[in-house]
């Protein structure tokens, strides 16, 4: 009896300290957001005007080539309820305000993963001071909802995944939602989690996990289907946004791979002539393949550039895959914390690392958990969606994407703190035990 009251007084202390720590780290977080608000305020870079000027379409009863519904509307919705003079300090209050829920929510997430209340500290913490995350709530952007977002869907698998609910599965669908019509590249998402979820059938006690996942998905997979074939009906193309076809229009002139001779539109050929003639073939200025890139979209069908991009990659494989291999590269150079703020980007460029540091952790850790899964001889489902999603977020960005990898990635960023977690665990596995789940 006396070691019972013993122990539950123990866990009552273990319990108290945690609680105590992430109030501590709310707190903190919340004073860093404020020096921000008022420090820096409002943050408009060269996308900013983009989902501003958005709503028009969606107002007029159009779909908007460059830009999915949920910043536009966000911002519209600002708009009527505090005017045009302050919608945008509002915009980036309210994301703050959203970024420090996330903070405890990723807490929570990282007890999932490890029980060491240390590491859970800090990494709690580092998530909610660092600028390079929360300084990109200033920003009229859809990177700070994005990186939340992250962090709230993870966090309703894990719980779906532990008690499955039909109330866990319908937030968590729409939290998919949200990220999937916030930005495009989190398509990704759903072959990742589709895959992800079906293994859970192999598990006879997570198959209604699963299942729940699976249906939020594939629910996902069916608006998001509908939307692209609206998409389809005004643009001639079977996707979100026009925003893949710029990118991949400026990696196609970056690296030569374009050939205009192939065009099936004789306007679209005659302007990428016109360009190849006035700014040269071999052409490595970023804001001109960024002006040509924008302008061949604005005037031509998006059906004919693809086309054309597609069938230029399909006819110089070498070359194309040549292409992803300096990218790679390229981006093993980029600093992995980045801030929008640049007087404090600037010093992440001095002592931070690259994303190789980044590269050379995921290949480690590859090795660790195959190692792990041979010798426990069962798969740790989270840490395996995790892995998933860290890794897919990581080809897609430099696959897609002609460069700001490490701002495409910052979503992905939880997750390896979540596997950082792991490792640390690991390090201190006499005192502690690592937890994959």
């Amino acid at each position: 009896m006396t070691s019972l009251l013993s122990g539950r007084s123990i866990q009552k202390r273990i319990i108290m300290k945690a609680n105590n720590n992430l109030l501590l780290i709310f707190l903190i977080a919340t004073f860093c957001s404020l020096v921000l608000i008022f420090g820096w305020g409002v943050i408009e870079l060269y996308d900013s005007a983009s989902y501003i000027k958005a709503w028009d379409s969606f107002s007029d009863g159009h779909l908007d080539a460059l830009r999915t519904p949920v910043y536009p509307f966000l911002l519209h919705l600002f708009f009527i309820i505090f005017g045009s003079a302050s919608y945008l300090k509002a915009i980036i209050v309210f994301q703050h305000i959203i970024f420090l829920l996330s903070v405890l929510f990723f807490n929570r997430l990282l007890r999932f993963h490890t029980k060491s209340e240390r590491t859970i500290f800090w990494l709690s913490l580092l998530y909610a001071v660092l600028p390079c995350f929360n300084s990109w709530n200033n920003c009229i952007l859809t990177e700070s909802l994005a990186l939340s977002g992250s962090i709230f869907l993870l966090y309703l698998t894990s719980k779906i995944f532990e008690k499955p609910s039909l109330s866990q599965a319908f937030l968590y669908t729409l939290q998919l939602l949200f990220l999937l019509f916030l930005r495009p590249i989190f398509l990704y998402m759903l072959p990742v989690l589709l895959i992800a979820s079906m293994t859970l059938f192999f598990i006879r006690k997570k198959r209604r996990s699963g299942l729940l996942i699976i249906s939020g998905t594939l629910a996902s997979c069916v608006c998001i289907c509908i939307y692209m074939k609206e998409f389809h009906n005004e643009y001639g193309l079977y996707t979100t946004s026009s925003s893949g076809i710029i990118n991949q229009y400026y990696i196609a002139r970056q690296y030569n791979i374009l050939d205009p001779s192939i065009a099936s539109d004789a306007s679209l050929k005659e302007d990428i002539n016109r360009y190849f003639l006035t700014n040269g073939k071999f052409l490595k200025d970023e804001t001109i393949i960024w002006d040509e890139a924008t302008n061949i979209v604005s005037k031509h069908k998006f059906r004919s550039i693809q086309q054309c991009i597609s069938e230029s990659f399909r006819n110089q494989p070498l070359l194309s895959l040549t292409s992803i291999r300096l990218r790679l590269i390229k981006a093993g150079q980029a600093p992995l914390f980045f801030s929008a703020i640049w007087d404090i980007s600037s010093v992440f460029y001095i002592v931070g690392c690259n994303l190789s540091s980044l590269f050379l952790f995921l290949l480690l850790y590859s090795v660790f958990l195959i190692s792990w899964i041979i010798k426990k001889k069962s798969l740790p489902w989270n840490t395996f969606l995790c892995y998933l999603l860290g890794v897919s977020s990581i080809i897609i960005s430099i696959i897609g994407a002609q460069n700001e990898w490490n701002r495409l990635i910052l979503p992905s960023m939880p997750i390896w703190g979540i596997m950082v977690a792991q490792v640390c665990s690991l390090l201190h596995i006499r005192k502690e035990t690592i937890v994959l789940k």
